[in-house]
């Protein structure tokens, strides 16, 4: 009997629900931050142990608070551990958004299964182009979408609204927890927060399942009275409590300290005291950007992008919307649109070459409209040189008929004359006219 035996590989561990392994990598896990273009950009995902700080300096705008809540909806979704921080943190929770249909009532819901059954089938099939385009590849702006019912990134919908029974069942599970950022005279709100998260690390029974942290708004009014070093250091410190570990976080500054000016290179501390950090800038806070881009809701700068174990981060040889690779292509320029269900990041074009302001055709040719009558002359047509390429129409009239007097009868009349036809005439450089 041959003693040969087939060498298998080793069965790898399933991977918990709503994490996928960093590309590159075949330990480390990362979640979604509930926006697959956002997912892209950081390389797949948001990985474990890793702080991601979101800028919105726009004072007219929630930018930053509604990536938060896409990044709490995905974390409930996936059966993740939720710990929200913000002035009235149930309050925020409540108005996350969540899968469509899922909010509305039964009416709404079959009325739009009945619109969608309306549609011509020629409307959802291909569109059929040329034979010479069909096999070129559709201009895309941005990822496309996975299937909405896929556990790592669901797809959500701005006009609904998180069920009641889905955040009690959250919070009776423990799944679901709320770190208050009211104004304290006894307790420092930041450590409040980093001493509520090392209890969750700590828990027993629920290694396994991932903490989500979001702190919205960090260094608000409520959080009292701090400088730019007591932000940096509580970033410092949420940082070292997570990395190793199978927690993530979120983390959004108000407009007045997502400004560059706020302290002399504050940006770039913040790049270096978090894994990453990006700028949703709004496009109303600029008249110029507005008008030039009035398809797109935002800018968004990509600042840093976490970069575990490896000194090359993932997003830039994995990510398509920066369209960096080794060669050291140039990043393109990213924006965002706000739509009535979703948000999503994309690649910034121009609607049009120049812009929607720019004239798409050449001016109608002027016209010039002279008005003459002479008498005692014959008319003269056709007679006017043109010194500029206009054209030019002329209206004369022949001179009236002389009077004629009747010396028979003694009596002294006049015959009025008998108006003449106009006659126009159209003067141009190519042909005349006459009418």
């Amino acid at each position: 009997m041959s003693s040969f035996v087939r060498r298998r590989a080793p069965a790898q561990a399933k991977p918990v629900q709503g994490t996928r392994l960093v590309p590159g990598s075949s330990s480390l896990l990362q979640v979604s931050t509930g926006l697959q273009s956002l997912d892209d950009l950081l390389g797949g995902g948001l990985p474990l142990g890793q702080v991601l700080v979101i800028l919105a300096p726009d004072y007219h705008s929630s930018w930053g608070e509604l990536v938060a809540r896409y990044f709490i909806a995905q974390g409930l979704s996936s059966g993740h551990r939720v710990l929200v921080s913000d002035r009235n943190p149930a309050q925020f929770v409540a108005g996350c958004m969540w899968h469509p249909g899922s909010s509305r009532d039964q009416n709404t819901k079959g009325v739009d299964e009945k619109e969608a059954d309306e549609q011509p089938a020629d409307e959802q099939e291909k569109v059929k182009i040329a034979w010479r385009y069909g096999h070129m590849k559709q201009f895309k702006t941005t990822v496309e979408s996975t299937d909405g019912t896929e556990d790592y990134c669901r797809t959500f919908d701005l006009a609904a609204t998180i069920p009641n029974a889905i955040i009690s069942r959250a919070v009776d599970d423990n799944l679901l927890s709320y770190e208050e950022t009211a104004p304290q005279t006894t307790s420092d709100p930041s450590k409040a927060i980093l001493q509520k998260l090392r209890s969750l690390l700590n828990a027993d029974g629920q290694d396994k399942a991932p903490l989500r942290v979001c702190v919205n708004n960090l260094g608000d009014f409520p959080w009292g009275r701090l400088h730019g070093r007591d932000l940096l250091k509580f970033l410092l410190h949420l940082r070292s409590s997570i990395r190793d570990t199978t927690a993530c976080a979120l983390v959004t500054l108000p407009p007045h300290l997502s400004h560059p000016e706020f302290i002399p290179g504050w940006i770039q501390k913040l790049s270096h005291l978090s894994d990453g950090c990006m700028t949703f800038q709004g496009i109303t806070s600029d008249a110029v950007l507005g008008s030039t881009f009035p398809s797109y809701s935002g800018l968004l700068t990509v600042h840093s992008t976490p970069s575990p174990h490896t000194l090359l981060d993932p997003s830039r040889r994995f990510s398509q919307l920066r369209g960096l690779d080794v060669s050291g292509k140039a990043e393109n320029n990213l924006a965002f649109k706000c739509m009535r269900k979703r948000f999503v990041v994309e690649t910034l074009h121009l609607d049009v070459e120049g812009g929607v302001g720019e004239r798409r055709t050449t001016p109608a040719v002027p016209v010039s409209v002279t008005s003459s009558v002479t008498v005692g002359a014959a008319p003269r047509l056709h007679t006017d040189s043109l010194t500029s390429g206009f054209a030019k129409v002329s209206i004369e009239a022949p001179h009236p008929l002389p009077t004629s007097t009747s010396a028979t009868d003694g009596q002294t009349g006049e015959n009025k004359p008998k108006k003449a036809r106009k006659k126009v005439a159209f003067h141009s450089e190519s042909a005349d006219f006459e009418f």
